[in-house]
């Protein structure tokens, strides 16, 4: 019983090393693999009972900073999650340097949970006391359903096309092409996404989507218009090149992109004294620049997650090497910074945008009161 005891777990030891885990995190690891995904979605009623969740309910990643302090419970609650075991449970997984054991969670505090969402736009149905949990809380392969079939639906587009809809016939094969390796990225994300931290499946899942969204574009402007340039086909292209990236390094156990250190310093306009107490903004360049393909919630909760823990000044934290864009303003102010987002009017930010790594620490500094952005 011993020698199968070290050939079950020595698999999950490598994976924990290739990850860069501390010491702590195969433990962790290996009681996520021992438990199965979850496969159903359940609605507890004030009585107890349990029942299957209606089928326009499904579940995302969803990220949220505390602007005041709140119980555990009120959290869970304010999310349309139920207050038991379970989603305790997907909640300590999903933050595993957080805390719970006081059942109050402190202000400033960012958390990760799948919360449950309403497929149909126009139904306006309140999540808030929802009361939904799960069958287990391993639910990662479950919150990425839906964007695998967006996907999946997508490439069944592109390949139903007329080569005569292409401006270049030879880009009839490119654009096949494209939309293969984002499915292939999506398949490989949800396979892998039971065992990803949050902040890997958020960069991967925003990877995804803009770039199947972009290809999307291309099927519907064939529809419309009648013709795909080939300036189209390379926009999308360079959409979907960071996905072929991704499902190499996710196969071989390592986060979905490199991570370099950012630090920001916000400085007194004229002199070299810190601003202290601002809040370090960060998103995609793929979402500042086409909000328009992603929803009002997906904006905020991208934003909440990528954006910096720690306030100014200095402030650091690792970044994805995707295209960012990041800016400073006053804390807690997410909502009306993803408002700014959804109507392009965020006009003062610096680009990051070094894909070969050629500076793995970066160091920023903003000048106050010019550089402030305010909603």
């Amino acid at each position: 019983m011993r020698v199968l005891a070290v050939i079950l777990t020595l698999p999950v030891l490598t994976l924990a090393w290739a990850q860069g885990g501390a010491p702590t995190a195969p433990a962790a690891v290996q009681l996520q693999l021992q438990q199965k995904p979850a496969t159903e979605l359940l609605i507890k009623s004030p009585t107890g009972q349990l029942i299957k969740a209606p089928a326009n309910i499904n579940i995302k990643l969803h990220t949220q900073v505390l602007k005041e302090p709140a119980s555990v419970s009120d959290v869970l609650r304010y999310n349309g999650l139920s207050d038991d075991p379970t989603t305790l449970d997907m909640l300590k997984r999903m933050n595993p340097d957080k805390d719970f054991s006081s059942g109050q969670i402190p202000a400033g505090t960012k958390i990760d949970l799948y919360t449950p969402t309403i497929k149909d736009p126009a139904n306006k149905t309140d999540i808030k006391g929802l009361g939904m949990t799960f069958d287990s809380p391993v639910v990662g392969k479950w919150a990425v359903r839906e964007q695998v079939a967006e996907v999946a639906s997508t490439r069944k587009a592109a390949y139903e096309l007329s080569p005569n809809v292409y401006e270049n016939g030879a880009d009839w094969n490119v654009h096949k092409k494209v939309v293969s390796d984002i499915d292939e990225a999506a398949q490989v994300l949800q396979a892998k996404a039971d065992t990803m931290s949050s902040a890997d499946l958020a960069v991967a899942q925003y990877q995804i989507e803009y770039a199947s969204r972009r290809a999307a574009q291309l099927n519907e402007k064939a529809a419309e218009v009648g013709t795909i340039s080939a300036w189209d086909i390379t926009s999308a292209q360079e959409a979907a090149a960071p996905t072929q990236t991704m499902t190499t390094r996710m196969l071989s156990g390592q986060t979905p992109m490199p991570l370099r250190r950012v630090k920001v310093s916000v400085v007194q306009q004229g002199t070299t004294q810190d601003v202290k107490g601002l809040q370090v903004y960060v998103l995609p360049a793929g979402i500042v620049d086409d909000p328009q393909l992603f929803s009002d919630a997906d904006i905020l909760t991208y934003l909440n997650r990528f954006s910096f823990i720690d306030e100014t000044s200095p402030s650091v934290q690792n970044v994805a090497i995707f295209d960012a864009r990041v800016w400073v303003g006053e804390k807690f102010q997410h909502a009306q910074m993803a408002e700014l987002i959804k109507h392009k009017q965020l006009k003062k930010y610096r680009t990051i945008h070094d894909p070969n790594m050629l500076q793995p620490t970066l160091d920023l500094v903003f000048s106050m009161p010019d550089d402030l952005v305010k909603p």
